[in-house]
């Protein structure tokens, strides 16, 4: 079974036990290349993760690493083509997307998430439902960077790592 994003273990424990990758589909702001910062950090602080970043050709660059994979959308898609692209993407890895991760806070994303009934539907500058955490858009690299490190660490796991 994945593990939970929330882990209670140090991250670097957890991902070492990890049997499969922890699986989530990502977006970013269109040209924003310090939000990059925060698929970076991910992958840093849990390498078990496998990031499919949805691409909809305004993707700035990404590094060179085979935990991330592109994956085409459209950001204009309706609910129910952008539910089918989530659905692709889960099939796309025999481990099951975990959540998604929407750092550019598409709402017809995070519905069609709340729809396929992923364990948590995270994003940047929105609130309510769907949402199960909402966070402020950052406004430098080094926000989207702790907004990595907020992802990852729990009260517990922070006090191990200090």
């Amino acid at each position: 079974k994945p593990l939970s994003f929330y882990t209670k273990e140090v991250p670097t424990t957890a991902a070492e036990s990890a049997t499969v990758p922890t699986r989530l589909a990502a977006t970013l702001p269109a040209r924003n290349a310090e939000a990059v910062e925060t698929l970076i950090t991910l992958l840093e602080l849990r390498p078990d993760l496998r990031i499919d970043v949805l691409d909809a050709g305004d993707l700035p660059p990404l590094p060179a690493d085979p935990r991330i994979v592109r994956y085409p959308w459209d950001r204009g898609a309706t609910d129910e083509q952008v539910e089918g692209v989530l659905k692709r993407c889960d099939e796309a890895h025999p481990a099951p997307l975990d959540f998604v991760l929407l750092l550019g806070g598409e709402s017809p994303l995070a519905r069609a998430a709340k729809r396929l009934d992923l364990r948590a539907i995270i994003g940047v500058g929105g609130s309510g439902k769907p949402w199960t955490k909402c966070f402020p858009q950052p406004a430098d690299a080094a926000g989207w960077r702790r907004l990595a490190e907020d992802l990852v660490h729990t009260g517990k796991t922070r006090k191990k790592d200090a």
